[in-house]
């Protein structure tokens, strides 16, 4: 039965991609909260094939972007004219799929590459075609309350869903993560509805949104991803920065809140135990009075050890082309057991696709992040009061980029990946100080035609 439910929804988002793009979006935000293993445990596919339901679901998403994409085929002109770093960078790292060492692993990573970024586009079109900015926020926060609930009943019930994670947490609690995720994975959903849910809330003042900021947050602290913690405390910190009026006192407050809660946080014996091998002998002073010990003490929960032997193995490759899309991902299968990782998109990128490709990712992200910023700047200028959906799209995607560092954001396609990149496209869809075409149609009036490209 549950692969069954699997096997309609698939077909229902494919339906939806092929006839209403902004319902294709919301129902694939939506679907960001729940884990897809749900339906059918944790394998469904092995041998070469070797996926799980998560997976599929990854495919599923990125074969309904590409389909929707290629119906609205007009629209997809225009806005592939406005984001020449996007096309650039997707069509390198097809060309690199010829140097792939698997086209089996070059396929799942250019997947988990390009459809975040070809649902930024869909995302953008679908704004124009009537998605409003409310949708988005309430499809986002209703996922993340999902996935929270998810972890708590699991928790609760001592794993009546999937197997408890055993590692420490704070509170004398172990960590909590919704089933059949990863904690980072958790917690970067999270996060990404609590930039929405606060966003909002900054707009309108809403109860419930101030209480969905509340949820998330204590969710995140109880996930004790320190990826995460500091990519939200940054994302806050950025949201805040691009607002148009910062007053002084209103920073210092900011500044203070944050330093208190990291120093109470840093202090707790759960953080100091994830930190450090010999939490016990080691203290933050010794950052200034012995930095070789301190170092040396720093849990790095196997990372350099795993980056040392990337390098020294990838030594022949190309620095400057990389080993071939999807390299990376064949060289962790083969060497260790199912489920390790990089634990580093930014090296991965730089492994797989070399400097050029690095430099192309850094490009294109930072095109979005400058058309975001001259939205926020024009919407100012304007007199369009604080722009909280540009300044919520920067937010996440400050939280994205830092923790590219040590974690394998790429991997989250259809959970955060799908969430940061949908915020960039719909807060973008319009030139700068352009009214958007959503905003300029009437209520009520009807959206275009299902398969109207291939109609008309």
């Amino acid at each position: 039965m549950g692969l069954l439910g699997f096997a309609l929804l698939m077909l229902l988002l494919l339906w939806l991609a092929a006839t209403d793009v902004p319902r294709f979006c919301v129902a694939t935000l939506l679907l960001a909260g729940i884990p897809m293993t749900l339906f059918t445990g944790d394998r469904l596919l092995s041998g070469a094939l070797d996926s799980n339901t998560q997976s599929i679901y990854m495919f599923v998403v990125a074969s309904g972007t590409a389909l929707a994409l290629i119906l609205q085929l007009n629209e997809l002109q225009d806005e592939l004219h406005r984001r020449t770093m996007l096309v650039v960078l997707i069509c390198y790292a097809v060309g690199r799929l010829a140097w792939a060492g698997s086209m089996v692993y070059g396929i799942r990573m250019l997947a988990k590459l390009s459809c975040p970024l070809l649902f930024l586009v869909l995302s953008s079109i679908a704004v124009r075609q009537g998605l409003t900015e409310r949708r988005i926020q309430n499809a986002i926060c209703a996922a993340g309350v999902i996935s929270l609930s998810l972890a708590i009943i699991n928790y609760a019930s001592g794993g009546i869903i999937a197997p408890r994670l055993e590692s420490p947490g704070l509170l004398g609690l172990t960590e909590v993560s919704a089933p059949f995720t990863s904690p980072a994975d958790f917690s970067f959903t999270l996060s990404g509805a609590l930039f929405v849910a606060y966003g909002a809330w900054n707009a309108r003042r809403s109860p419930w949104m101030l209480a969905i900021v509340i949820a998330m947050a204590v969710g995140l602290l109880l996930a004790l991803c320190r990826a995460a913690i500091a990519g939200a405390v940054l994302g806050l910190i950025v949201f805040h920065v691009a607002g148009r009026r910062v007053k002084i006192y209103q920073s210092v407050i900011a500044v203070a809140v944050i330093v208190l809660g990291a120093v109470i946080l840093a202090n707790t014996e759960s953080f100091k135990t994830r930190m450090f091998f010999d939490p016990e002998h080691v203290s933050w002073s010794m950052l200034v009075t012995d930095r070789e010990t301190f170092l040396a003490n720093i849990d790095t929960s196997g990372r350099d050890e795993l980056w040392s032997e990337a390098l020294h193995d990838f030594r022949d490759e190309s620095a400057t082309f990389g080993g071939g899309i999807g390299s990376v991902d064949r060289w962790i299968r083969d060497r260790y057991v199912r489920g390790a990782e990089l634990h580093s998109d930014v090296f991965r990128l730089y492994l797989d696709l070399g400097v050029i490709g690095l430099l192309l990712f850094v490009a294109a992200i930072s095109s979005f992040v400058f058309r975001l910023i001259s939205t926020v700047r024009a919407t100012n200028a304007v007199g369009g009061g604080q722009a909280s959906a540009p300044r919520i799209a920067l937010a996440a995607l400050a939280c994205y980029c830092l923790t590219l560092f040590t974690d394998n954001t790429l991997n989250y396609v259809t959970q955060f990946g799908v969430w940061v990149f949908c915020l960039a496209g719909a807060a973008s869809s319009s030139e700068p100080g352009e009214v958007s075409t959503a905003e300029a149609r009437p209520m009520g009036q009807e959206r275009p035609r299902a398969f109207q490209n291939v109609i008309d």
